[in-house]
């Protein structure tokens, strides 16, 4: 129950207001109670969608078949993926990634970070003197909340098909220097070949009877029908 009457010296003067006043009050403090309620539930939408930002770069993160890491700056570790711990044996977040990467005491010769921390996003092949393996490695910056600009690395193992490519590369010398050998085969004989007939036609044309001149005629077409293909065996082996 209220009381009847107020104590004496309170600041409660509502008892003197109108009906009106009191209801205006009332509608007022109703519209910041709902302003409150908006408020925080957009609060709450936010940190699910946060939540939810999170749970999906953690899946991409877990699904990702290669090495991930994020370093500072000044080249501490500051994130590194499970596959990445395993590979250093530990999980190394605050130490140097030219250490941790590649067991260097210093930064790396081929090292890009200045370009990615100026915004750029690179991709490049190195292989690394930890372990000799090529890696294709994709560089991004990460701009944090405090100013300071982060670098993520995606990297992937690509060994296997540097190896497949040089293995393609000596394929590839191995059947040129075959094509070569087969162009010179061919083409030095035939050009002997065309030589002879073409002098033995020019001076002992009149001496010659019909089927002679037709049989040096067919020697000379044979020749070049047979030159013909080392142009082509050329043309490759210059490609």
């Amino acid at each position: 129950m209220w009381p009847a009457s107020f104590p004496q010296g309170t600041r409660m003067e509502d008892k003197d207001k109108t009906k009106k006043q009191l209801l205006d009050e009332l509608n007022i403090m109703r519209h910041r109670v709902a302003e409150l309620e908006a408020l925080a539930t957009e609060r709450d939408q936010a940190g699910n969608t946060l939540r939810e930002r999170e749970e999906r770069y953690h899946a991409i993160v877990r699904a990702f078949d290669g090495i991930i890491y994020i370093c500072s700056e000044d080249n501490r570790i500051e994130f590194m993926n499970d596959l990445l711990i395993q590979r250093t044996g530990h999980d190394a977040t605050g130490e140097l990634c030219y250490q941790v990467l590649h067991d260097r005491d210093s930064i790396c010769p081929w090292c890009l970070n200045e370009q990615v921390l100026k915004g750029e996003t690179v991709r490049w092949e190195v292989q690394s003197p930890k372990d000799n393996r090529w890696y294709y490695v994709v560089n991004t910056p990460i701009y944090n909340a405090d100013g300071t600009v982060s670098k993520q690395a995606m990297i992937l193992d690509i060994t296997d098909r540097k190896e497949m490519e040089e293995a393609l590369e000596k394929s590839a010398e191995k059947i040129k220097l075959f094509a070569y050998s087969v162009s010179h085969d061919l083409k030095s004989p035939a050009a002997a070949i065309y030589g002879l007939a073409k002098r033995l036609l020019e001076r002992y044309r009149e001496s010659l009877d019909e089927k002679g001149r037709r049989y040096c005629d067919q020697i000379l077409k044979a020749s070049l029908h047979v030159a013909a293909p080392t142009e082509k065996i050329n043309a490759y082996i210059e490609a």
